[in-house]
């Protein structure tokens, strides 16, 4: 089954991984991300388009300070923020061409 692995909490930050079937890791988290401290409606939809959204900020690799290395999440991955300075962040990534990956009821 894929694996979601994922780390969340402040200082405010987001780090995340997602792999495969085989293991390989498909998506993680980076500056290409889109991150709003702004709640939309429908905002976790597939038809969502957040274009508008400014890019994600990354704070630092994953292992940097304030954080620690999180086991089970890549180490290509890295702790991103709304660009915003809000204490709560809206964070998605438009996912094309990754196959085998399903999420399912992720919960934090």
């Amino acid at each position: 089954s894929s694996g979601i692995n994922a780390e969340y909490g402040g200082p405010y930050g987001l780090i995340l991984s997602i792999e495969d079937e085989s293991g390989a890791t498909v998506i993680t988290t980076d500056s290409s991300w889109k991150c709003s401290s702004t709640l939309e409606d429908g905002w976790t939809g597939v038809g969502f388009s957040a274009e508008h959204w400014p890019n994600a900020v990354k704070i630092t690799d994953h292992g940097g300070k304030p954080w620690r290395w999180v086991g089970d999440i890549s180490l290509e991955a890295d702790w991103i923020w709304s660009n915003e300075g809000t204490l709560t962040a809206y964070c998605t990534k438009l996912l094309t061409g990754v196959y085998g990956v399903e999420i399912k009821n992720i919960l934090y």
